[in-house]
C-alpha cells in the first residue's frame, strides 16, 4: 500500500507537465536541508517524487538557483542601486550617470531575478535620460531586450524615453529569434535567458529578442554552465552536460570536480549519500518505506517566478521643463521599493556552431 501511494504520485508527474514539477522543487526549503541530485539514468519523475514527498530535503536546482546570485551577490546590487539613486536625487548627476551605467554593464553578470532586472533596466532609462553621447542609444536598445517585460510607473521618466524604450521594445520583437534546437540541450531541464526560466519538457522551441544574452543551463543531474552569447549564435549552439552522478546505486560514481556532501536518487528508489570524499552504505529500507506515510495529496506546486507587472493609474502629465524632478517623489518610492523586494525574498558566444562541455564548480 505505500509503495502504490508512490507510484501513484510518480504517475502524477508523468501525466502533468513535468514543469509542475520542476517548480515543485524550487519551492523554499530550510537551508540545514540534505542536498539531493538525481543520478544519471533515474527517471526524473522518481526524483520528482521524493523532493516532493520529502520536504526536508533541497534539490539540485534550487541550489543552483539560490546561488546565481547569492545572497551576497544581490545584496551588492541593491547597496549598489539605493547609493546612486542618491545621488540622482540630489543633484550630483554626473556621478550618478556614471554609476547608473555601471549598475547598467551588470546586466549580464547573473541570473537576476525579476526585481534586480527591474532595478537594472531602471539604471539603463536613468542613463538614456542623463548621457547627452550616442552611446545613451546603444543602452536603450540594450533596456528594450533586457527588459521587455519591465513595467515601470510612467512618472519616474518623461514620456519622451518610456515612448522611446517602448518603441525599441517593438522593433526587437518584431526580430524575434526562435530557439528551435532544445534537443541539443540533453542533460537540463531549464534554460535561463537573462535570468527568465523556460522549462525544456514544455516547448518544442523558445523565442527571444535579437541581440547578447545570459544564458545558463540547470539540472536535476547536472553541473551549472552559463554563457553570454548572441541570440542566432544560440540556435546552433551544442553543450554537452558534465553528469554529476553516474553508475547504478550499487556501484556508484561521481564527477572528479565534486568535493561536497549529497544525497543521490537512484532508479528504484535505492537513495546513496556522499561524504564529499566516499559513499556512504545505501539508505535502510525503513527510511525508504516512510514515502508512503506522507499525505502526497499536500505536495504542492506553486510558481517560482514571480510577478512584476505593475498597473499604470497614473495620468498625471507634469510640464516638460520639470521632468527631471517631477518624478523624485514616485522615483523614491519605485526605485528603492523594486530593489528591496530581492531582500525579502530569500545568475561571449563563439562563431556559427560550437559544443560545448559544460564546467561548473560549488558555488560559481
Amino acid at each position: 500500500m505505500k509503495r502504490d501511494k508512490y507510484l501513484n504520485f510518480r504517475k502524477l508527474i508523468l501525466r502533468k507537465s513535468n514543469f509542475l514539477a520542476l517548480i515543485c522543487l524550487l519551492a523554499y526549503l530550510p537551508s540545514q536541508a540534505e542536498l539531493v541530485i538525481r543520478a544519471g539514468l533515474t527517471p526524473f519523475s522518481e526524483y520528482a517524487a521524493w523532493v516532493a514527498t520529502h520536504p526536508e530535503d533541497r534539490s539540485w536546482i534550487h541550489n543552483l538557483e539560490s546561488q546565481h546570485p547569492s545572497k551576497a551577490e544581490a545584496s551588492t546590487l541593491t547597496d549598489l542601486v539605493e547609493a546612486t539613486q542618491k545621488l540622482f536625487l540630489t543633484g550630483s548627476l554626473d556621478e550618478a550617470k556614471v554609476k547608473f551605467r555601471d549598475i547598467a554593464d551588470l546586466a549580464n553578470s547573473n541570473d537576476w531575478r525579476a526585481s534586480e532586472r527591474e532595478a537594472i533596466t531602471y539604471s539603463m532609462l536613468r542613463y538614456f535620460q542623463l548621457e547627452k553621447s550616442h552611446a545613451r542609444w546603444t543602452y536603450l536598445k540594450y533596456a528594450a531586450v533586457f527588459g521587455f517585460d519591465v513595467h515601470f510607473n510612467p512618472r519616474i521618466f518623461p514620456p519622451p524615453i518610456i515612448k522611446s524604450w517602448r518603441d525599441e521594445i517593438s522593433k526587437a520583437r518584431k526580430k524575434s529569434v526562435q530557439i528551435s534546437n532544445l534537443k541539443d540541450f540533453k542533460g537540463f531541464d531549464i534554460l535561463k535567458v537573462d535570468g527568465r526560466s523556460y522549462s525544456f519538457a514544455d516547448s518544442e522551441f523558445i523565442s527571444i529578442l535579437p541581440g547578447e544574452h545570459r544564458i545558463s543551463f540547470l539540472g536535476s543531474q547536472a553541473q551549472y554552465f552559463a554563457q553570454k552569447i548572441g541570440s542566432n549564435q544560440l540556435q546552433v549552439m551544442k553543450v554537452e552536460p558534465v553528469i554529476l552522478v553516474s553508475g547504478t546505486c550499487e556501484n556508484p560514481k561521481v564527477s572528479s570536480e565534486i568535493h561536497f556532501a549529497f544525497t543521490a536518487i537512484f532508479e528504484e528508489t535505492c537513495v546513496r549519500s556522499y561524504s564529499g570524499q566516499a559513499w556512504l552504505a545505501p539508505l535502510s529500507a525503513q527510511r525508504a518505506a516512510q514515502l508512503g506515510k506522507l499525505d502526497l495529496q499536500s505536495a504542492s506546486f506553486k510558481n517560482s517566478e514571480s510577478q512584476f507587472s505593475r498597473d499604470v493609474t497614473s495620468t498625471v502629465v507634469p510640464s516638460p521643463h520639470t521632468w527631471l524632478w517631477a518624478g523624485v517623489g514616485a522615483a523614491v518610492l519605485t526605485s528603492l521599493a523594486l530593489v528591496y523586494q530581492n531582500n525579502q525574498s530569500s545568475f561571449g558566444g563563439s562563431s556559427n556552431s560550437s559544443r560545448v562541455r559544460a564546467v561548473h564548480k560549488q558555488g560559481n
